[in-house]
């Protein structure tokens, strides 16, 4: 683990374009949350889409990767920066998988989604907690 935090540590120089991509990441997690109580039919209409096409599946796992590796470079800019790196190196194993085995990831999703979408409310309010815990974690380390 050490050989990968220290190649995480030699990324210090994008650490404000790591920024950028994880206060979008909760923007857009809060947007979420608020779109799925304020405009229901449209948010399942949005996580229907997931993993519903390999294009929407590789840029899916493209701006997943991204996400990750924001993270784990960003992490040491946190007050926990072990737990954030990890954070982030399973975002992006996870995103590589996607790439991998883009079929793996549509039945997954064919199960995960109406599970989502069964338990609404509860999965808006996680986005909003989530952005918002990011946000701060981001903002204020």
């Amino acid at each position: 683990m050490d050989a990968i935090f220290g190649v995480i540590t030699d990324l210090e120089p994008f650490h404000h374009f790591y920024f950028a991509i994880l206060l979008a990441t909760a923007v857009f997690l809060i947007g979420l949350g608020l779109v799925i109580f304020v405009a229901p039919e449209r948010a399942k209409r949005f996580l229907s889409g997931f993993a519903s096409t390999l294009s929407l599946n590789t840029l899916e796992a493209l701006l997943r990767l991204l996400v990750g590796v924001s993270f784990a470079g960003f992490a040491y800019s946190t007050g926990l920066p072990e737990l954030v790196a990890y954070i982030g190196i399973f975002i992006a194993a996870s995103a590589v998988v996607m790439l991998l085995l883009p079929n793996a990831h549509k039945r997954f999703g064919e199960w995960a989604i109406p599970f989502a979408l069964k338990i609404l409310p509860a999965y808006g309010a996680g986005a909003i907690l989530l952005g918002i815990i990011l946000g701060l974690t981001i903002l204020f380390g």
